[in-house]
């Protein structure tokens, strides 16, 4: 049997070359997502059952994370095969894991409940200078006035009631007489002559 040769004109060779490297592009996902796997489940309260939304569910290892949805589903692709521990982060709830084993080409469903705790801020203290020191370091008179004791033996509508005639030195000027306008403070008379009178208030 005599073979047969074939003979393509060179636009038609381009065109050939072009669907391979098309059919290898389209292929390349659908083999990495069979060498990887899918971790799919659902982030609930522990105490009522009730799904917890924007939760932030990672894999710290693998810098792989989503957050959950309003129902508590949430879904990590592209997860490689083996034994992973999954992290579960929520403001207002105690930080949850849970150890997965992650098949290639499959999906493992989980479910993570998380507890609730309760946050403590720290206290804030606003100075006015650059940094902390101590009242003995300053050289300045400190003066401390308790709204909670002034409260208690009398009422007090505005800041000018609960200062006024309670620190030595400190005194309001009415500016106007209009329903809506402040006093003007001064503390011991004009404290400075190139810069605003007004004291600054934190």
């Amino acid at each position: 049997m005599i073979p047969k040769t074939f003979f393509l004109r060179p636009g038609t060779i381009a065109l050939v070359l072009l669907a391979a490297a098309s059919g290898l592009a389209l292929s390349a996902p659908q083999v990495a997502g069979q060498n990887t796997g899918t971790i799919s489940g659902r982030i609930v309260d522990a105490s009522g059952g009730i799904p917890i939304d924007a939760a932030y569910v990672h894999i710290i290892t693998l810098s792989i994370g989503a957050d959950s949805n309003p129902n508590g589903s949430f879904t990590l692709r592209n997860v490689p095969p083996g034994l992973h521990e999954v992290v579960v982060d929520r403001l207002g709830f105690s930080r949850s894991s849970q150890q997965v084993t992650v098949t290639a080409g499959g999906i493992t469903s989980i479910e993570i409940t998380m507890a609730r705790d309760a946050l403590l801020l720290d206290e804030i203290v606003v100075t006015g200078t650059a940094g902390g020191t101590r009242v003995r370091a300053l050289g300045n008179a400190v003066g401390r006035v308790s709204a909670v004791e002034v409260i208690e033996l009398t009422a007090v509508g505005s800041v000018q009631d609960l200062l006024g005639g309670r620190e030595a030195g400190l005194s309001f000027n009415r500016g106007s007489g209009n329903i809506g306008t402040g006093s003007e403070i001064r503390i011991r008379g004009v404290s400075s002559v190139t810069m605003g009178r007004q004291p600054l208030i934190y």
